[in-house]
């Protein structure tokens, strides 16, 4: 339960260490993390209904005014992190940004259609 809380010793050193940049007020990120192709075998049927497996693979494209890499870790360690990226992210495919927010808000649907376009199942929050 420790590695959820908001605000650990642990986040902070390694942040540090890797010289990931702080938060910047105002800056913006559009992210994009690969998932696992199959939804692990427990998974709730209405979950298996909301996310389809076209078999091409799968992504998840978020939105953030931390670092990415810093999204990132709460994402795996499951702090303020969705179904999707904290129980199938595999590792996260790239970045865009910094920039504003009307920006960021506009990217990241376009980002998605571009992975559908190109035959990826996306999810988001």
């Amino acid at each position: 339960e420790t590695s959820k809380e908001a605000s650990t010793e642990w986040l902070t050193a390694l942040l540090l260490e890797a010289k990931v940049p702080g938060f910047v007020r105002g800056k913006y990120y559009v992210y994009t993390l690969k998932l696992r192709k199959n939804l692990p075998k427990n998974t709730s049927e209405k979950r298996q209904t909301k996310m389809p497996n076209s078999g091409n693979g799968r992504f998840y494209v978020g939105m953030t005014g931390l670092h990415p890499y810093h999204r990132y870790l709460n994402h795996i360690r499951g702090y303020k992190a969705s179904w999707a990226a904290n129980k199938m992210a595999i590792t996260m495919t790239g970045f865009e940004g910094p920039m504003t927010r009307e920006e960021a808000e506009a990217r990241e649907p376009a980002r998605a259609q571009e992975l559908r376009k190109e035959g990826y199942d996306v999810h988001s929050n």
